[in-house]
């Protein structure tokens, strides 16, 4: 921790990620505007930053990341808020049938499930053949799981490429935006060279919150062995 840039001092690192679930009484009655507050050992207020709920509804692809002034000594506080899987342009309802009625569509629109993207790969290495010891382009393609779901999901293979551009999408059933994307790169043999296995290149491990607090995209290194091997897989997500 103490490796932190920042910690301890007067410019604190905090990376700390927080999941509001949003309700139907949420949904129904208005969400509230979000309040951050900074606090000494003693408990004591430094400050308050007050972040409007309409602000975020009106905020393109429903994201605030800031930094903004926190409190009146002049400290700033860098932040991002991300709000997923409601649709909030359903008109106000005027009656109580019409109400449950959209509170009912809400839900629905709030269905657990993540669309994922895989958009491209890049800085792959050419490979060397055993034998002749040549150089060639692999022929790359993904194997995308989600959480414990048992559901696999392999993407088409983009051959003789280092800078595969996949941009394919799949959906998945989530209950979590803790669950786990795994992706895991192979290099597919060719029909010449069928009788081995397709070679594993590397897997990149990222949450579905870890996404969407990004932006609902993210650039993962690939690791093999334990080791970065300087690969990424460009990934996109979206709540359903």
């Amino acid at each position: 921790v103490t490796e932190i840039p920042g910690y301890d001092s007067l410019n604190p690192y905090y990376d700390c990620i927080f999941h509001v679930p949003i309700t139907k009484e949420l949904v129904s009655s208005g969400l509230p505007s979000i309040t951050f507050e900074i606090l000494n050992n003693n408990k004591t207020s430094l400050g308050k930053l007050l972040v409007d709920n309409s602000e975020l509804e009106s905020s393109q692809s429903k994201i605030i990341s800031d930094t903004r002034e926190i409190g009146e000594g002049g400290a700033l506080l860098n932040f991002r808020i991300s709000l997923s899987g409601v649709n909030l342009e359903t008109s106000q309802p005027k009656n109580e049938g019409e109400r449950n009625q959209t509170v009912q569509q809400k839900s629905i629109n709030s269905a657990p499930a993540v669309c994922i993207t895989i958009a491209r790969g890049t800085n792959f290495q050419m490979k060397k053949r055993r034998v002749r010891k040549t150089e060639y382009c692999p022929n790359l393609y993904c194997v995308v799981r989600v959480g414990s779901s048992p559901q696999r999901w392999r993407t088409s293979t983009i051959f003789d490429s280092v800078l595969p551009n996949w941009d394919e999408s799949k959906e998945f059933p989530t209950s979590s935006r803790n669950n786990v994307i795994n992706v895991d790169v192979f290099d597919q043999k060719k029909k010449s060279f069928k009788k081995s296995p397709d070679e594993y290149i590397g897997q990149c491990r990222v949450t579905v919150g870890q996404v969407l607090l990004d932006g609902g995209i993210r650039n993962a290194e690939l690791m093999s062995d334990g080791k970065k091997i300087g690969a990424f897989i460009e990934m996109e997500c979206k709540m359903k």
